[in-house]
């Protein structure tokens, strides 16, 4: 799966930027409608999954019944409001405007309605997640480490490309070559990481070391400016894909081994739920700090600039400038951007307590297998 996931991840830059030089940038999103309409075709031509056949003698109206629509509602409408106040914030409104303010309000509010309805019985007894899958301490802190590797790589992904662009003059289809050695360091340590944790059946030190390398490669990543290598950054993306690609399969695997067998889809759901609400929130979090800092430096540079930046964009803007101030406004920018970074570097820094908190279970004990089957 993360072998997949890495070469749609390579080849999508190369698509995207080939699209974007030769046609339009609208085709990076059109492309998955005919990708999702083959996908659609492809799942209910050859995916069977077999029915039991008590569920087949259970009438619609009980199968409703089993579902918790309360706490899917308050869950999704409290997650949608999170995300509009962080994608709205610093850039369309002010953090202190009345309608961000709002939108957090709301989003508290619904959170703790959900967790009402996760925590007591109130709405039934069916739950999106369940008492005994909420009393797991190991799938909680697998569940933030996933958060961690999760949000601090979409961040670079999206904003590095960015940054060959703008601060350095590629084109898009080069920018999102020059991403490769990331998500190639990506693709082989993940598949190190899944023979090396089948091999002594604990996924902790795949975490460990996923941990460790994320760290130093984000820290060298936060350091790039307009006078750094090529050769250099290849080399800061090297570790740092090495080091998430050792670590973002390990949740899943806590979730298999922990859980009993009943419950082992809803904690891989979970962990998957949690890893895009976490890149959607700090790639959110990244633009607005991209953006405030852009316009804290260009205003010093260019008194009255905002408009501009708002009208045309940042690039726009630097070029417009006078000869002698588009390499100060050329660095403002990419200082800007960088600093994005250092979202990454928290992210693989909070990621310890995941890495080095989450229990030593073996995955080869037939102990823990029985014990599992047993509790399902």
């Amino acid at each position: 799966m993360s072998g997949s996931f890495g070469l749609a991840a390579i080849i999508g830059p190369f698509l995207g930027g080939a699209l974007t030089d030769r046609a339009t940038w609208r085709w990076c999103f059109g492309i998955n409608l005919p990708i999702g309409a083959i996908t659609v075709v492809v799942c209910a031509i050859y995916v069977r999954i077999p029915s039991e056949s008590a569920e087949i003698s259970v009438s619609t109206r009980t199968k409703l019944s089993q579902v918790d629509v309360p706490g899917t509602v308050f869950m999704v409408a409290s997650l949608i409001c999170l995300l509009i106040a962080l994608q709205w914030g610093g850039s369309a409104y002010s953090w202190s405007d009345s309608r961000i303010i709002a939108l957090f309000v709301v989003f508290g509010v619904l959170a703790i309605a959900f967790i009402i309805t996760q925590a007591t019985s109130i709405t039934g007894a069916k739950r999106l997640i369940s008492s005994a899958l909420a009393r797991k301490r190991d799938i909680w802190l697998a569940v933030s480490y996933a958060m961690c590797v999760t949000g601090g790589v979409y961040v670079v992904v999206l904003y590095l490309p960015v940054w060959f662009h703008d601060t350095l003059g590629y084109s898009s289809l080069a920018s999102g070559t020059l991403l490769t050695p990331l998500i190639a360091s990506y693709v082989v340590s993940s598949i190190v990481a899944g023979v090396f944790t089948s091999a002594i059946g604990y996924y902790n030190p795949g975490m460990i070391i996923g941990t460790a390398l994320a760290i130093a490669g984000a820290t060298l990543l936060t350091t790039i400016d307009l006078k750094t290598s090529i050769a250099r950054i290849v080399g800061y993306q090297i570790v740092y894909g090495f080091g998430i690609g050792f670590g973002f399969g390990q949740p899943s695997y806590v979730v298999q081994t922990v859980l009993p067998t009943v419950e082992v889809p809803i904690g891989v759901t979970l962990v998957t739920l949690f890893q895009n609400l976490s890149a959607s929130i700090f790639v959110a979090a990244a633009q607005s700090i991209f953006q405030g800092e852009l316009r804290s430096r260009f205003g010093s540079l260019s008194p009255g600039s905002n408009a501009s930046f708002l009208n045309s964009g940042a690039i726009e803007l630097i070029y417009s400038l006078p000869s002698e101030a588009q390499q100060e406004a050329k660095e403002a920018y990419s200082k800007s951007l960088t600093l994005t970074f250092y979202i990454s570097l928290a992210l693989s820094a909070a990621s310890i307590v995941g890495a080095l908190s989450i229990g030593w279970v073996s995955m080869k004990s037939s102990h823990n297998q029985v014990q599992r089957e047993e509790e399902s």
